[in-house]
């Protein structure tokens, strides 16, 4: 990918939301074809199928964990915890802001420049036997070693889709991932 930094400055065209961005690209909103249609939402949403297609390829681990909502009462008491929507417009939001940071950090070696980064090591290997037996109490089979590639865990994340296990699953692997780290 090419990329150069230049200054910049937001302009908002319009107030929209997750559900509206993703409203608009579904073709559930009246007026779907307006001058933000086609070329705002269409765009981006291209741009976020490239960079889709490209993290996919690189392998990156490819967790969906749904986000809660904790709805309080008029007395401030906890009523009830809900589960958010996740719609591709907060993913493609997610995947911008990711390779703003990656663009950012490139630029900043490039020009010699200290940079942190924000580091993963490897899973420890009780936390991988941990994951194991618990995916093969679901009946599912996990790969052994002490460096488990990304592959391994998209593989296990994509056997899982769309069963009830998929959640437990997701958090499982997230779970097992070591935490990251700042480092130069």
């Amino acid at each position: 990918m090419r990329f150069r930094p230049l200054p910049w400055l937001i302009r908002s065209a319009a107030r929209l939301t997750y559900r509206d961005v993703q409203a608009i690209q579904d073709g559930h909103t009246p007026g779907s074809e307006s001058l933000i249609t086609t070329t705002i939402v269409a765009p981006l949403y291209a741009a976020y199928r490239t960079l889709k297609q490209a993290r996919d390829e690189r392998g990156a681990l490819d967790l969906d964990l749904p986000e809660r909502r904790v709805v309080l009462c008029p007395d401030g008491r906890v009523d009830r915890i809900e589960k958010r929507p996740r719609f591709d417009s907060h993913r493609l939001i997610e995947d911008f802001m990711i390779q703003a940071n990656v663009c950012a950090a490139e630029t900043l070696e490039q020009r010699r420049m200290p940079c942190m980064f924000r580091v993963h090591d490897a899973p420890d290997p009780a936390r991988l036997d941990i994951l194991r037996s618990f995916v093969q109490s679901l009946g599912l089979n996990f790969a052994k070693g002490q460096r488990i590639p990304t592959a391994q865990f998209n593989a296990l994340l994509g056997r899982v889709t769309d069963t009830p296990h998929a959640t437990a699953v997701h958090q499982a692997v997230l779970r097992t991932q070591s935490l990251a780290i700042y480092d130069p």
